[in-house]
């Protein structure tokens, strides 16, 4: 299932961490065509919130979505199933199970290339980009991932995130606690 719509998720949570200024800064000088961007600031600090509400409403107007109280979790997904581009400006590792979900829904992600999650998923062969590319290229915005592109994207997310897999490294892990406590009491 693609993306039922060409909004615009960013950021994960209302602290700074997340840059959003940086990229309302590099959104507002394109040609959005009435996409929405929505902004989730219900986690966090709510100062910080409210000054990022109002400088999306500022640059984007009423096609700014600033979430400040929580969802029910079927009308979140609903909400950012709608968006096609998915800009997660942060520097540090954050916002993972967010950007799971929209790579298996077949999203374009945008990661700052310092985040070391861009760099494993890379490793890992997603097709994904940096904000520097959205930067250089913005049309990217208007662009989609092939069948191929997403079912690789897809593969690769099972791979590491799927139960079985997560309940094989749950095993191995208490094996190796287990196993190490053993050679401890035998020493």
């Amino acid at each position: 299932c693609n993306p039922n719509g060409n909004n615009i998720l960013i950021g994960n949570s209302a602290t700074p961490t997340n840059n959003h200024i940086e990229v309302f800064d590099l959104l507002r000088t394109q040609n959005l065509d009435n996409r929405k961007i929505i902004c989730p600031l219900s986690y966090g600090n709510s100062d910080y919130a409210s000054i990022i509400k109002d400088i999306g409403r500022s640059y984007f107007g009423e096609n700014f979505l600033g979430l400040d109280t929580f969802m029910p979790y079927e009308e979140y997904t609903e909400l950012i199933g709608t968006c096609s581009n998915v800009i997660m400006n942060h520097n540090r590792q954050q916002a993972t199970g967010n950007i799971v979900v929209m790579l298996l829904l077949g999203a374009n992600i945008f990661l700052s290339q310092i985040n070391p999650l861009y760099s494993f998923l890379k490793q890992k062969d997603a097709v994904i980009f940096t904000i520097d590319e959205l930067s250089n290229s913005p049309d990217l915005l208007d662009s989609h991932l092939s069948e191929d592109e997403i079912e690789q994207n897809r593969q690769i997310i099972m791979s590491l995130y799927s139960e079985k897999v997560l309940l094989d490294k749950t095993e191995r892990l208490i094996n190796k606690i287990l196993y190490s406590k053993s050679d401890l009491h035998r020493g």
